[in-house]
């Protein structure tokens, strides 16, 4: 688990990330962040509200599907919006608005009520993660966006600061839903084998994620440092 990465001293994560780098060819503080990603999407979608959450956008492509070659520090999170403000939509999930000044005091009703959210509900529960898990970062809200600035073991470029971004949205459903199976840029590296986990798409284009992601690629990592994977 991230979490049990996390635990380990900051040596012994060193030695891992190392051992990762070098067999996979990838920077060793592109792997620290890549855990970061894995850590926060657990933080989220492990909480009470977590059920509701969906994962899209450009990192889901990279992270999930592979489709692209994408390395972003920003998630894309969206809070069914049935769930987050069902007093302002329909069974459906579609807004309880005709007109468009309607629409326009909706969006404002659901960006204000997200925002709120974001500070009093999903801040607490991601600061409280990061105490448990040890995690040495500052963790601020700035209106429906949760940053999380950590103290990194390798440095990189400006390119990929050592931040991941939890950027919220409650204005759709995220529906349909299927089956997606997680995997990692570098899973050749890694012969173990995972489970499937529940996922939701709205076409093959434009896949999201919901559930409880399998850390491949930190275990991949875990592994290497335990010796349980070889490599060459």
């Amino acid at each position: 688990m991230a979490e049990d990465f996390l635990k380990l001293s900051a040596g012994d994560r060193r030695d891992a990330l190392g051992v990762a780098a070098r067999a996979s060819g990838r920077a060793a503080h592109i792997l620290e962040k890549d855990v970061m990603v894995v850590w926060a999407l657990d933080a989220v979608t492990s909480s009470a509200f977590g059920g509701d959450i969906v994962f899209k956008g450009g990192t889901s492509l990279s992270k999930i599907y592979g489709a692209i070659r994408r390395f972003s520090e920003d998630l894309d999170l969206t809070y069914d919006v049935r769930a987050f403000a069902k007093d302002l939509v329909d069974e459906e999930g579609h807004p309880k608005a005709q007109s468009k000044s309607q629409m326009r005091r909706w969006s404002e009703e659901i960006k204000a009520r997200l925002e709120g959210w974001t500070k009093e509900v999903a801040l607490p529960v991601i600061r409280e993660r990061a105490a448990s898990a040890g995690l040495d970062a500052t963790i601020e809200a700035n209106k429906d966006k949760i940053v999380i600035a950590y103290e990194p073991i390798f440095l990189g470029t400006g390119y990929l600061p050592p931040r991941i971004i939890l950027e919220f949205g409650a204005r759709s459903t995220g529906e349909p839903n299927d089956l997606r199976q997680v995997s990692s840029a570098h899973s050749d590296d890694c012969d173990h084998r995972f489970r499937r986990i529940a996922t939701t798409c709205s076409d093959r284009s434009r896949p999201v994620w919901r559930g409880r992601l399998q850390r491949r690629w930190m275990l991949m990592v875990m592994s290497v440092f335990r010796g349980l994977v070889k490599h060459g």
